[in-house]
């Protein structure tokens, strides 16, 4: 699960659910520390929203983009293999999700180069960040992290392999 803060101060928590075959994005209450609404009478588009029913996603970050779009990214679920990430915007929280595809490009693109996802955040100088779990299966106490710069293309997030680089020094286009 992941938690995201919109530009207006609502919260929303997104959490995978159904046995990690559903996800869902579900508003929080004023001050972060539960539901906007009780779950039985929480309404469909305003509280919550119900998003790709039986693709067995998890590891969901939540962001909204400079250009106003959310963004969705999540990675299938195959155990502590690292699988292709996936991709979805929507002009509204809880509105219609496109598929955008992998947002990674290039060797080891097929894998998230080795990770899943785990948070996406833009630094104060601007520079927008892909920080992901690189899990170790025969010792996850020893698991690691990488982070990648992230860029955009035409309203799509695109996440590049650089085996060095800084914030605010690297050109991903």
């Amino acid at each position: 699960m992941n938690l995201f803060q919109d530009d207006d101060g609502t919260a929303y928590i997104v959490y995978t659910s159904e046995n990690n075959k559903t996800l869902y994005i579900s508003k929080l209450n004023d001050s972060y520390t539960g539901l906007s609404a009780d779950p039985e009478q929480a309404v469909y588009g305003v509280d919550y929203i119900r998003l790709f029913p039986g693709s067995m996603r998890e590891a969901p970050v939540l962001i909204k983009g400079e250009n106003g779009r959310y963004y969705l990214m999540s990675s299938s679920t195959t155990g502590w293999m690292s699988n292709q990430a996936r991709i979805w915007s929507a002009d509204e929280i809880f509105g219609s999700w496109r598929n955008d595809g992998n947002p990674c490009q290039g060797a080891g693109a097929e894998v998230t180069f080795d990770s899943q996802s785990t948070c996406i955040f833009q630094t104060q100088q601007g520079q927008w960040i892909y920080y992901g779990d690189r899990w170790n299966a025969q010792n996850l106490a020893d698991s690691r992290y990488i982070w990648l710069p992230v860029s955009w293309q035409n309203d799509a997030l695109t996440i590049r392999w650089a085996d060095s680089w800084a914030p605010g020094q690297v050109d991903c286009a």
